[in-house]
């Protein structure tokens, strides 16, 4: 196990060094968004958010239009349960990427967290439509049907998930069979 731990310092003085190398990069090219971007992703596997979100913020900054900065920054948002900021970066980033349905599941997430499980479902409903077989989507739309208490169309999400994503649909069945019974059976 000391091996493990010290494999881990290792890995971690690795990962500094490289933080530190980018860094160095940058401040003699402070306008290259893609090192901005590398950075935020070193960060990023540090945990270290805030320090991700400074560096998305410069990439954007830089280049407004980098639809995939302002996914990443809409996630880093998210996993710091700032759900608000989360939906304006994530809403950017659709408008920028909009068959980029990966966007519209953290978007829905974030709007499933901040109670507005109205638009959580619509935006659920444009990821299905933008590519009918990602699964996520279905799944959580599934899950956010049992919030509204919207039992069979929750069933409709697992009978459509089964067969074609079994662990998924497995979970769903799982979170239905869960739901109380004086849940609605309709829409």
């Amino acid at each position: 196990e000391k091996k493990k731990g010290s494999q881990t310092v290792a890995v971690a003085d690795e990962e500094k060094a490289e933080i530190n190398e980018v860094k160095q990069i940058i401040s003699n090219t402070p306008s290259d968004s893609n090192l901005w971007l590398k950075l935020a992703d070193l960060y990023e596997r540090e945990a270290k958010h805030d320090e991700q979100i400074a560096a998305l913020l410069k990439v954007i900054d830089l280049k407004p239009d980098a639809g995939y900065a302002h996914f990443k920054l809409g996630t880093t948002y998210g996993r710091t349960h700032k759900h608000e900021d989360a939906v304006k970066a994530l809403e950017k980033s659709i408008g920028l990427m909009p068959n980029y349905v990966i966007a519209y599941n953290h978007l829905a997430s974030s709007y499933g967290e901040l109670g507005l499980i109205d638009k959580q479902i619509e935006t659920l409903k444009k990821a299905i439509k933008v590519r009918r077989d990602y699964f996520p989507a279905k799944y959580n739309l599934g899950l956010a049907y049992l919030k509204t208490g919207k039992i069979e169309e929750a069933k409709k999400q697992y009978q459509d998930l089964k067969g074609r994503n079994e662990q998924m649909a497995k979970d769903l069945l799982r979170q239905i069979a869960a739901a109380p019974s004086g849940a609605k059976k309709g829409k």
